[in-house]
């Protein structure tokens, strides 16, 4: 998987980004900077479109700093794999990325998994709107955006039954969802509870290695 490759690597700060993105050139250096702080175990920035004819999604725009300590639950969304770094402890401490998630799988949540668990793991995760990439990934409104934002239905439904299964945040967790549930549409919330269930029947019949 591409996610692991960074076991290959011997530095302390690993910078991930996507094939359609362009980092700003000061990219390096902030992340550097986020990471002067030892207790940073994690960390992302914003996600800005490249074409402004694009749509609007796969982006995060929030201009101020956010701090994940480890008792929070982290939403995904926030810290994405176009625009996320992480400590080479951290990932040593978590083993890594879920090989069970991702591109190629049935349920792609991979960046944000690894995020909740280096939580759990006593790390501290941190968004810095100083750190930028420009997303160009082509997509103009359309039946593509919707496929895309029903693929994100279906990451999140199965990042909220592994927590919910796994992690200390399970509560903070379910919460966040019932509290969603209330105020989003029935048919997303439909492809979350599908995409939930499935996700738990895929532990029981493939009894995966799964990390947390």
């Amino acid at each position: 998987m591409a996610w692991e490759r960074w076991r290959a690597t011997t530095a302390p700060i690993i910078a991930f980004t996507d094939d359609d993105c362009y980092p700003d050139t000061n990219f390096l250096n902030d992340i550097l900077t986020i990471f002067a702080d030892p207790s940073v175990g994690f960390s992302g920035g914003r996600i800005l479109l490249h074409d402004p004819t694009d749509a609007p999604v796969t982006i995060y725009e929030h201009p101020s700093e956010q701090i994940y300590t480890p008792e929070h639950f982290i939403v995904a969304g926030v810290i994405q794999g176009a625009s996320m770094a992480f400590r080479r402890q951290t990932l040593v401490d978590i083993d890594g990325f879920d090989d069970n998630l991702g591109a190629g799988t049935l349920f792609p949540f991979e960046d944000v998994d690894a995020e909740l668990r280096a939580l759990a793991a006593g790390w501290t995760g941190k968004y810095d709107p100083r750190s930028v990439v420009y997303h160009h990934h082509g997509r103009k409104p359309g039946i593509e955006v919707e496929n895309l934002k029903r693929a994100y239905d279906t990451g999140r439904g199965a990042y909220y039954m592994k927590c919910i299964l796994f992690m200390p945040h399970r509560w903070q967790c379910l919460r966040y969802w019932m509290r969603n549930i209330r105020r989003q549409p029935f048919d997303q919330t439909a492809r979350e509870v599908q995409s939930a269930a499935r996700y738990a029947f895929h532990l029981l019949k493939q009894k995966p290695n799964v990390a947390y």
